[in-house]
């Protein structure tokens, strides 16, 4: 893992390197959707393609793609797009993608966010059921790949899905309300929670601790079933050996989380 010092001169780095497109809009309307990439060359065209319809519907979004220092031709398929990116100069994970775009997007003036795979698990016509139930005053909301009771849009292996179901139950119990889907990264939110994460994320991946957080600084939670789609082409974010390291680090962090929580609290109070 980078030492957090190196991780600030990599930051600044990457404010130099972000591209945008031509902008014409009211930050105050409109939603940046982030799209976290690792070797999507192959899954990035259907995605576009996808995603132009849905802001042609919707007309109030705006993109902007973070390409994890891919190996393969990720950010030629960007640039061939003239889609706004920017690039990591090493491979930095998941969360460090998703702070990445947020910090600019919020830089940017942004004051609404999603976030969306770059791999198709996530279809953008989905966007819609987010931001209906955002609009009802939620902080944030979270999409879930799981309907009634813990039936999946696509199929989940059993010991996948039997952890899933633990650290929702525990997830559930710590703050106090139902919340199915602890992994998913299909989200909508604000800025507030957007500052938030940004102190929040050290791992790899969006979890239990997350949502633990959220609910310790008072944001509002709400959660909405989506269709979500088996990854088909590409490479996943995460590796073998993360994968089997993720239990004990949720449950490490869970453990150190109200620890977190004040400090967090403290820098949010001084920002």
């Amino acid at each position: 893992m980078l030492a957090k010092p190196c991780r600030l001169l990599i930051y600044l780095k990457l404010l130099a390197n972000l591209t945008y497109g031509a902008q014409h809009i009211s930050f105050m309307e409109k939603i940046l959707i982030v799209v976290p990439c690792y070797n999507e060359e192959e899954s990035l065209p259907g995605l576009l393609t996808d995603l132009r319809s849905i802001r042609n519907e919707l007309n109030h979004l705006d993109f902007l793609f973070v390409n994890d220092c891919s190996s393969d031709n990720t950010e030629k398929v960007l640039a061939r797009e003239k889609l706004p990116y920017v690039n990591h100069p090493i491979n930095m994970g998941y969360n460090a993608a998703i702070q990445t775009g947020v910090r600019n997007g919020l830089d940017a003036g942004y004051e609404n966010f999603i976030i969306l795979d770059g791999d198709g698990q996530h279809p953008p016509i989905e966007i819609k059921k987010l931001i209906h139930a955002y609009e009802k005053g939620a902080d944030i909301v979270i999409g879930s790949r799981f309907k009634d009771g813990f039936d999946s849009t696509y199929e989940i292996s059993a010991i996948r899905k039997a952890g899933m179901m633990f650290f929702s139950f525990l997830t559930s119990i710590l703050i106090g309300a139902k919340i199915k889907d602890t992994t998913s990264g299909y989200q909508i939110f604000n800025d507030r929670v957007a500052r938030a994460l940004l102190l929040i994320y050290e791992g790899q991946f969006p979890d239990a601790e997350v949502i633990f957080l959220l609910n310790l600084l008072k944001f509002r939670i709400a959660e909405v079933p989506v269709e979500m789609k088996r990854r088909e082409m590409g490479e996943s974010m995460f590796s073998s050996l993360a994968s089997l390291y993720y239990p004990f680090r949720v449950v490490s962090g869970l453990m150190i989380a109200f620890g977190r929580y004040f400090v967090i609290k403290g820098k949010l109070a001084n920002a």
